[in-house]
């Protein structure tokens, strides 16, 4: 069994890549995104920090310091005692980024769920079948206007939801790295409240290339959808994460 510490690692190692000396260089997503400035996960017991790779030495220095003296941070809402202390370190370099608050639950593997949704997963027959139909017949509507552009953003391993022949909600890994998988979950608008977002979830927790990973589903506050959803299934809290983007 993973210790809790541990498991804050493999967190934090799965949300981002880091360079030689264990600063951020991207997120671990396959576009690769920028990642934020600066960045504290923590759980009941620790905290792991880490600053952007362009963010000038002697204030990561800075940072480091501060985040060495911050209490563990892990209920939702939680704000860093040091938090004044980190943007004032910014703002003397005339930066100001953005606070965002977020919080991060377990998902089990092969996650026990009662729908009568129709699934597909990838790497499967009927998964390759329809990523060849949206290749043809472009991305649904619902999924369109949430700004899916095409079935390559159906980041592998992931699981769909039916409804008939529309894809209604995808669940697919957000962020992928040996030891861990980060859940992401979008649901076309006009299908929403309807269950489809929990099955694809409970669904790509199934997935057998999942089996060795920790698997973790990280939301904003202010998702209230995924809250919803988190409550729905009875995922156990894990902690909470603060980043300066």
């Amino acid at each position: 069994m993973t210790d809790e510490i541990s498991r804050l690692e493999i967190q934090f190692r799965t949300s981002f890549l880091l360079d030689d000396a264990g600063r951020l260089v991207e997120t671990n997503a396959p576009d690769r995104t920028s990642p934020p400035k600066f960045a504290i996960f923590g759980c009941d017991k620790a905290n792991r920090a880490g600053v952007g790779a362009d963010v000038p030495p002697d204030l990561a220095d800075r940072l480091i310091e501060l985040a060495g003296n911050e209490p563990p941070l892990a209920k939702a809402g939680q704000a860093p005692r040091q938090l004044a202390a980190y943007l004032d370190t910014f703002a003397r370099r005339g930066s100001t980024p953005l606070p965002r608050f977020g919080v991060t639950h377990v998902l089990p593997h092969r996650l026990e769920h009662q729908h009568a949704k129709r699934l597909i997963q990838s790497d499967t027959p009927e998964g390759r079948g329809l990523v060849a139909r949206l290749d043809r017949e472009g991305m649904p509507s619902g999924l369109r206007d949430m700004g899916f552009v095409d079935a390559s953003e159906f980041w592998a391993p992931w699981c769909a939801a039916m409804h008939g022949d529309e894809v209604a909600a995808i669940a697919f890994a957000a962020r992928l790295s040996p030891t861990g998988a980060s859940l992401g979950l979008a649901t076309a608008p006009h299908l929403r409240n309807q269950g489809y977002g929990s099955a694809a979830t409970a669904g790509w927790t199934q997935n057998r290339r999942l089996g060795a990973r920790l698997l973790f589903y990280s939301t904003d506050l202010g998702n209230l959808a995924s809250q919803a959803l988190i409550a729905r299934l009875e995922l156990p809290r894990f902690g909470a994460d603060f980043t300066l983007i």
